[in-house]
């Protein structure tokens, strides 16, 4: 049809009709059709994650109260030593706990004294209980396939250290320092602690995962532990300033009473093991000989080569470089304190920094240095050490807040060290002994507190009126042996890829003489 239109002052216009048999509202409708079935399948693919979560909220609920009550807890030792065991009047107590101390220098001196001798032992006490249980617990949880006792216990453990600590404020006077570092320490050492949940959760989601989704599923419990720990640190400092030893004691408990719930009512128990004896079953079977022979067999049977030798180098090597972090950690917030007057917000804040700053620097290692460039694990253990040794100087030698800060920047590549030599390891020992290879070295990372962390406290003590930062230098030069080790463990690595290399050419011309 054609349309005859008429304008004033201008000629007819004739207008054809539209040709085109498209039609709108059909379009619409599909168009609708695709963004409702896109969604539904987005909704789909959501309800499928969610049947697919299993322990990441459970390892939320552990590490970030453990985190968030850290300082909290360091606060009130503090505060127990100065109001209860050293029996100052409270307004001194008040301007130590805030951090001006210029007219309190000898009072500050004196808790910091008593604070640092009960981390003496204290400390060791919480990291050595559960060193000592990681010989058994491991091999017990394969035998008997029960990982969800070792998540469930360690939980409970830390519930009865917040209740512990919030009747250690309810009756504030009547118990002491001493007492308080035994509640909040005791019961979680006994259940296992943190060594015993990290091998529950990670056995577990072997165990449920295909060899497919394995990595990328422990790849998320790995990068879970290692960001709720900055999270922690920066709320930390804040909280307690803002709420208080009972608020921040009751988030934590409310945390804790949630990850217990749900690893009670919704983690599904894998099904136990058939054992041909009952008895193997039961908690009193998590103490066998047997097991533990079998894992400090692990570094000390004959090996092809010099593999026995290079897997007891990387024991000593990791005690040098783990020790030192795990001693410097208790002494570190008293000596900021004293040094430099840090506040709790202070300490939260230069402790996320530290671990923000590392982190950059372990992806820097593993990315660049391993991964892309393929550096040999010794010489990265090298450059982790001379890294530790340089921010071991500035730390202790630092004169003002500006420098210090400083550390963490030449500190940023230390801890490739340790994931170096766990590298090395696993290539050492057979397929089957990498299990035991792990938990020795968890093992050594748990029992080098007892003997670290006195020693620290012993310097930090001996030194706090002349040269408070002298601890750092046991770091730096614990370094020195640890860069040996890493030397010898590359000589000895290229000496072996030697030998193959001679050996598999040898049986290449020897396959050809025969013709």
């Amino acid at each position: 049809m054609t349309l005859r239109v008429e304008v004033p002052g201008d000629k007819i216009v004739n207008v054809e009709s539209c040709k085109c048999k498209k039609n709108y509202c059909t379009d619409v409708a599909k168009n609708e059709s695709k963004f409702t079935r896109r969604l539904k399948e987005i909704i789909k693919d959501t309800w499928d994650t969610r049947t697919k979560i299993t322990v990441e909220p459970y390892v939320i609920c552990y590490v970030l109260p453990s985190v968030l009550a850290g300082l909290a807890v360091q606060n009130l030792c503090l505060e127990k030593s100065c109001l209860v065991n050293l029996k100052y009047d409270e307004r001194t107590c008040t301007s130590i706990m805030q951090g001006r101390t210029h007219n309190y220098t000898e009072q500050e001196k004196s808790v910091q004294t008593m604070v640092a001798g009960m981390t003496a032992w204290s400390f060791p006490l919480q990291t050595a209980l559960p060193g000592l249980m990681t010989l058994f617990v491991g091999a017990w949880s394969d035998r008997t396939g029960n990982r969800k006792a070792f998540m469930v216990l360690p939980i409970v453990g830390k519930l009865v250290s917040v209740f512990g600590l919030m009747l250690s404020l309810a009756f504030f006077l009547q118990v002491g320092l001493n007492e308080t570092a035994l509640i909040e320490g005791l019961p979680p050492a006994l259940a296992g602690g943190r060594v015993a949940m990290t091998m529950a959760v990670y056995s577990y989601i072997t165990d449920v995962t295909s060899d497919s989704e394995r990595t990328y599923r422990l790849g998320i419990i790995t990068a879970i532990l290692t960001l709720t720990r900055p999270v922690g640190l920066a709320l930390s400092g804040i909280m307690t300033k803002r709420f208080g030893y009972y608020g921040v004691f009751t988030i934590a408990c409310f945390f804790y009473l949630s990850g217990f719930v749900y690893i009670v009512l919704r983690l599904k128990e894998k099904p136990k093991k058939s054992i041909d004896n009952d008895n193997s079953n039961t908690i009193f079977s998590l103490f066998s000989i047997k097991d533990l022979s079998a894992t400090i067999n692990v570094a000390f049977r004959q090996r092809e080569g010099s593999r026995r030798l290079q897997i007891i180098l990387i024991m000593l090597a990791y005690m040098f470089i783990v020790g030192p972090v795990l001693g410097e950690a208790q002494m570190t917030y008293w000596f900021t304190r004293y040094k430099f007057k840090f506040t709790e917000v202070d300490y939260s804040l230069f402790l996320t920094y530290s671990v923000l700053v590392g982190s950059v620097g372990s992806f820097i290692t593993l990315y660049l240095f391993s991964k892309k460039w393929e550096i040999e694990d010794s010489a990265i253990g090298v450059f982790a050490c001379l890294s530790r040794v340089a921010a071991s100087v500035v730390y202790a030698l630092a004169p003002t807040r500006t420098i210090y800060f400083l550390g963490p920047v030449l500190d940023m590549f230390s801890s490739a060290g340790a994931t170096s030599l766990r590298s090395l390891a696993t290539k050492l020992v057979e397929a089957d002994e990498v299990g035991k290879t792990s938990s020795l070295i968890s093992i050594s990372e748990a029992l080098v507190p007892v003997i670290y962390t006195p020693v620290y406290s012993k310097v930090y003590l001996s030194t706090l009126s002349t040269f408070s930062g002298a601890f750092y230098l046991i770091s730096a030069a614990l370094a020195v042996p640890a860069i040996g080790i890493f030397l010898s463990l590359f000589s000895l690595r290229r000496k072996e890829i030697k030998e193959m290399s001679a050996t598999t050419n040898k049986t290449k011309e020897n396959e050809v003489t025969r013709f």
